[in-house]
């Protein structure tokens, strides 16, 4: 099988994430466990993703510096 090479952008990635949590929420209610597990995000984050999601942030961007914690930027 081939594959092609395909550059993915960090939006794009969200893009994606977000269409794997929504579909895993809507048929099992498990989209946080996604992103805890599969994405290996802790439960904090994962939650702060979902809650960025449903106020309608469509990209959440995570700052790391370690005395701002997280903010959340929409596009």
């Amino acid at each position: 099988m081939r594959v092609a090479n395909i550059s993915v952008t960090p939006e794009d990635e969200w893009v994606i994430l977000r269409y794997i949590y929504e579909q895993m929420e809507a048929h099992t209610g498990t989209g946080v466990h996604f992103l805890e597990h599969l994405c290996g995000m802790d439960r904090a984050t994962a939650w702060k993703v979902c809650e960025a999601w449903r106020s309608g942030i469509d990209t959440p961007k995570i700052l790391t510096d370690a005395g701002r914690g997280l903010e959340w930027v929409s596009r």
